[in-house]
């Protein structure tokens, strides 16, 4: 019973390493599937939030036309929301480093609502009729909320297309 051979601790060692490759695989294969999973539905998440951004744009620039067209027209249009706090709740929460861009197209879009309030203020108090004047006032943050709108929608795309390589 003394003599141990080599010969019969040889499958000892075998056996052992192969639990220990086993448990440490088990344990690592575990981790890293979960790992990847749970950035896969980071990914996921965010490209959902990233196509919801664009399409809410794509509707903000509708509710813009149809607002400017509303009072060009002096008739009911379309009733379409400002989806611009929607945009900012998904900026804010999914991609703080667009920030600064949402930033500017939310200033256009303050100033267009301003001046499109003060038109109608003026209309409403005035009587006015078809005062070229008072459009006047409206057509430059008309066409720089547009404007904003479309670069930070150009921005989204950007984004969405990093995320489609893969970055």
């Amino acid at each position: 019973m003394g003599n141990i051979l080599f010969k019969d601790i040889v499958p000892l060692i075998a056996t052992v390493t192969g639990g220990i490759l086993a448990t440490v695989g088990g344990i690592l294969g575990n981790y890293l599937l979960n790992r990847n999973s749970a950035r896969f539905a980071n990914r996921k998440s965010k490209l959902l939030k990233l196509e919801e951004t664009y399409e809410l744009l794509n509707t903000h620039k509708k509710w813009i036309i149809n607002e400017m067209n509303a009072v060009v027209s002096r008739t009911e249009n379309e009733k379409i929301e400002n989806p611009i706090d929607r945009i900012r709740l998904i900026v804010h929460l999914y991609f703080p480093e667009e920030k600064k861009h949402f930033a500017e197209l939310e200033v256009s879009n303050k100033i267009f609502r301003d001046a499109l309030f003060m038109f109608l203020k003026n209309y409403i108090d005035n009587k006015m009729e078809n005062n070229n004047e008072e459009f006047q006032k409206l057509k430059k943050p008309f066409e720089n909320v547009i404007s904003s709108t479309e670069v930070f929608t150009k921005q989204i795309e950007k984004k969405f297309s990093k995320y489609l390589e893969g970055n």
